[in-house]
């Protein structure tokens, strides 16, 4: 759906109509996104020795090293990739809409209330906080004009997660740190298409160090992602936008 040039709902209207009135025809905008799974890959060299040990034991904590590394650095493209050869990233998406926030260095309630005004508003049931680990102390001791704090922590007794204003936050190390673009960023991620390709696949030879009795490892996966809408989303005014992908800069 182009939300650009064809306004609030991708030029989709309803228009009420007469008995018998001839319905009338709209001029829907919409776009082919393309998604082509590109391959990351890593491969390491142990000693045979080293695999032999603890029956097996190294074996499987390099499979699930590799693993991890795999899937931190899709989740790391999903945000911040650049769209060259790998994922394009909500960072660097053309739907994103950036607020300026309230005071440098800084994350403040009128920071989130800058942030929800530019938010999809069918989009509050499926939205996320996307809050960089260290502003985590700011958060904790944010409060409203009334002088109530706004973050709730989560309850695993309830199977509750933190929340901020109601809607559910995530922390994590693969965005930028207090004070630079992205830091906090609030996402519906339903508005994220991804691809996955093979993979991920971890693997062994023993044939290239042979006389050196070295195994190589190696791993590699093939994915993509983009968010599909390519704009922010014109509301029914034709002034205000609106996007499931609000950065605080």
């Amino acid at each position: 759906m182009d939300s650009e040039e064809g306004g609030y709902l991708g030029g989709v209207k309803l228009y009420w109509m007469v008995e018998g009135g001839e319905k009338p025809e709209i001029k829907a905008k919409m776009y082919l996104i393309t998604l082509e799974p590109h391959e990351m890959a890593a491969h390491t060299i142990v000693t045979d020795k080293l695999l032999r040990n603890d029956a097996g034991a190294a074996s499987a904590f390099l499979e699930r090293i590799f693993r991890i590394a795999v899937f931190d650095e899709e989740d790391y493209q999903f945000l911040c990739g650049d769209g060259v050869g790998k994922p394009l990233g909500i960072l660097s998406s053309g739907c994103r809409i950036e607020v300026l926030r309230n005071t440098t260095s800084t994350f403040k309630f009128e920071d989130v209330a800058a942030m929800l005004s530019k938010f999809t508003y069918d989009s509050w049931g499926r939205g996320v906080w996307v809050i960089n680990a260290s502003v985590l102390p700011q958060l904790i001791a944010m409060v409203d004009a009334g002088n109530h704090r706004v973050y709730v922590g989560a309850d695993p007794s309830k199977g509750l997660p933190p929340t901020l204003m109601g809607i559910p936050t995530v922390f994590t190390g693969r965005t930028p740190i207090l004070g630079n673009a992205g830091d906090v960023m609030l996402c519906d991620f339903s508005y994220y298409l991804v691809r996955t390709g093979s993979g991920p696949f971890v693997q062994a030879s023993e044939h290239f160090k042979f006389t050196e009795n070295k195994t190589v490892v190696r791993t590699f996966y093939n994915v993509d992602g983009s968010p599909w809408l390519k704009a922010p989303i014109t509301l029914r005014d034709g002034v205000t936008k609106v996007s499931p992908f609000v950065i605080l800069k």
